[in-house]
């Protein structure tokens, strides 16, 4: 092996302990807690667009076949996935700000 090489494997080693540490921190959930104290996205524009629409959360759940974990993470301003926001919209005939918000923090 060339000396090149070997320090390309020896930064590339080093690239991996440094992810394997980030994980370990999200994988304990420090990282997580620190991004909750600050929510950016409101839910608000959804609760308004269901009572626009005349539709309850059962109602979602029930008819509409959404699971009660996706209002729950709504509920408690939980990320959620593009494709959740797309069933959403499709199901509310809306579009996305009328599900979520961006609020800058003060």
């Amino acid at each position: 092996m060339k000396k090149s090489e070997i320090h390309i494997l020896a930064s590339f080693d080093w690239y991996i302990e440094i992810i394997v540490n980030i994980l370990g921190i999200i994988k304990r959930k420090n990282v997580v807690h620190s991004f909750r104290c600050c929510k950016l996205i409101s839910y608000r524009p959804f609760y308004e667009t269901l009572y626009r629409k005349g539709l309850t959360e059962y109602q979602l759940i029930n008819k509409l076949g959404f699971s009660s974990n996706t209002i729950h993470r709504i509920r408690k301003g939980m990320p959620m996935t593009t494709t959740t926001r797309d069933a959403l919209c499709t199901a509310l005939d809306c579009g996305v700000s009328d599900i979520l918000r961006y609020e800058k923090e003060e």
